[in-house]
């Protein structure tokens, strides 16, 4: 396991991992993150088994750009207001997805962070998850992160302390009522 600081280096470095089928632990503007590239069944399966996730819960897409959002969720206009207003930010949403394969919602985070913001945009995006052990609360600071979580991934970036030192906010734009699910960092002012 490779341990590196936040920079533009270690950014591209990020990169040639994830392309290389590789674990990445981030640090976001919310929590530190576990993720891996969107088309690497083994890389999502070890995700799971780090974090012994049930297999139920889905993880979230990371993306560095609003143009994969569109590619792999429907959006409406009341998704598209939002996504104008507030993104990237500390929000979660989930929407309808574009590709079945997936399933029929997908969790999609764009995080305001410059380091992760340029690496997501040279892979298209990563599957992704807190970096905890399930049932553990998420870290907040790299030197939070478990052990166990930092000896099984391929490279872990030391970000420090995250801005808001909490989860984000998710919010279901899947029905005709917007729902938020878990309120964290992001505020929504009309809920």
């Amino acid at each position: 396991m490779e341990v590196v600081k936040v920079s533009f280096e270690s950014a591209l470095r990020v990169v040639d991992v994830i392309k290389d089928g590789g674990i990445v632990l981030f640090p976001t503007e919310t929590v530190y993150g576990i993720g891996t590239a969107i088309d690497n069944i083994k890389g999502i399966e070890r995700l799971y088994n780090i974090k012994g996730r049930d297999r139920k819960k889905p993880l979230a897409l990371h993306v560095g750009s609003y143009a994969v959002i569109y590619e792999f969720a429907m959006v409406d206009d009341r998704v598209d207001d939002f996504i104008k207003r507030f993104l990237p930010g500390p929000y979660t949403l989930v929407l309808p997805s574009r590709d079945e394969s997936i399933g029929t919602t997908v969790g999609v985070r764009f995080p305001a962070l410059p380091f992760l913001m340029d690496a997501l945009k040279k892979v298209k995006g990563v599957w992704g998850t807190s970096a905890n052990l399930s049932g553990d609360v998420a870290p907040c600071s790299f030197d939070e992160v478990r052990k166990e979580i930092l000896e099984s991934v391929d490279i872990a970036v030391d970000g420090g302390s995250t801005y808001y030192r909490d989860a984000s906010t998710v919010i279901d734009f899947t029905g005709k009522e917007v729902k938020v699910l878990r309120r964290g960092a992001g505020v929504v002012p009309w809920l």
